[in-house]
């Protein structure tokens, strides 16, 4: 629940056409309400297989196939491959999505507050008057099923990931399953 209560927010309207920031807006819908004012980290870099699957990435088909079972094999393709490599989050609709406020943070930014001693959280509530950071991965399609990973982290043993089926339905996107990933 630490997901969902990190990634909620009230009702949030998006334009037509914008895939991604529908999907997002979908995901945090679902999550539930955020307390009013409370400010919410993001990586401006997208996750990748990689950290999603803690370096098991060889099993990351095979594993999400196992959990979704209604997914198609391109979009878990897709889903994989888009997720390969960082990609540059979507600033704007992500933050149209998640709605303020929000506040993007480089991986040299938070490279230099977690840096090799303890006090990284302690460095990160200072600087961003929070506890939460979140990381999402690229949204990938196939057809009228999306899929996409968004993780929080608010301390060295506090956080949780999952990742999102969702379908579009009657031009609106809908969360129709997810997986917890990790949780810490």
């Amino acid at each position: 629940m630490l997901l969902a209560s990190a990634l909620a927010l009230g009702g949030c309207d998006w334009p037509a056409g914008n895939r991604d920031q529908a999907v997002y807006s979908a995901v945090f819908k679902a999550a539930g309400e955020r307390p009013p004012g409370r400010v919410l980290v993001a990586h401006d870099r997208t996750a990748t297989i990689d950290e999603i699957f803690f370096g098991e990435a060889a099993e990351a088909r095979t594993s999400v196939r196992r959990r979704f079972g209604k997914a198609g094999d391109a979009l878990l393709d897709s889903f994989v491959e888009n997720a390969k490599v960082e990609h540059p989050v979507a600033r704007e609709r992500l933050a149209e999505a998640v709605g303020p406020p929000l506040v993007f943070a480089s991986q040299e930014e938070l490279a230099a507050l977690f840096r090799s001693d303890s006090d990284g959280w302690s460095r990160f509530r200072t600087k961003y008057s929070t506890d939460i950071l979140l990381r999402v991965s690229p949204v990938a399609y196939d057809g009228k099923q999306a899929l996409l990973y968004a993780g929080t982290s608010c301390g060295p043993l506090c956080g949780s990931g999952m990742i999102f089926l969702l379908e579009e339905r009657g031009g609106e996107w809908i969360v129709i399953d997810s997986a917890q990933m990790w949780v810490s």
